[in-house]
């Protein structure tokens, strides 16, 4: 049997996230698999059902809504860290690519993505104190 080591360092999501792990460790949780010959959009689903998964399980966040528009861009996953309003931007990569997800988020993106999140803000009744941008990088095994 293969030997993990768990390792906790956030104490609120700590219960749930030992117990998640727990769970996989003891009935061997089938990871989701990626069908061969998957269209773009697919891959991206996929990425993006990963990424709300470990937002919620490992990190214990929230998830507000997926796939949030607005004209030129879309937030990927918005979510909520205690007081803090999280945006998500999921990016989903090979194993053997060029450049990392996170350095995919070039200067444009990142200005489109403001835009979006700044009119996110503004469609709420309150907005929050807090608010921060994440990139969860998904990298894809050859197999």
């Amino acid at each position: 049997m293969e030997k993990r080591a768990i390792v906790i360092r956030n104490p609120q999501a700590s219960k749930v996230k030992f117990i998640h792990m727990l769970r996989e460790l003891l009935f061997e949780v089938r990871r989701p698999r990626l069908k061969a010959g998957a269209t773009r959009a697919e891959r991206g689903r996929f990425g993006e059902d990963l990424a709300a998964g470990y937002c919620k399980r490992a990190l214990g966040y929230r998830l507000i809504t997926r796939n949030w528009r607005h004209k030129k861009g879309e937030i990927d996953l918005v979510c909520r860290d205690g007081e803090v309003l999280v945006f998500v931007e999921v990016r989903l990569r090979a194993a053997d690519a060029l450049v990392s997800g996170y350095n995919s988020v070039d200067p444009h993106k990142k200005d489109v993505l403001r835009e979006v999140f700044r009119n996110y803000l503004r469609q709420l009744p309150q907005a929050p104190r807090h608010f921060r941008f994440d990139i969860i990088d998904v990298v894809l095994a050859a197999n």
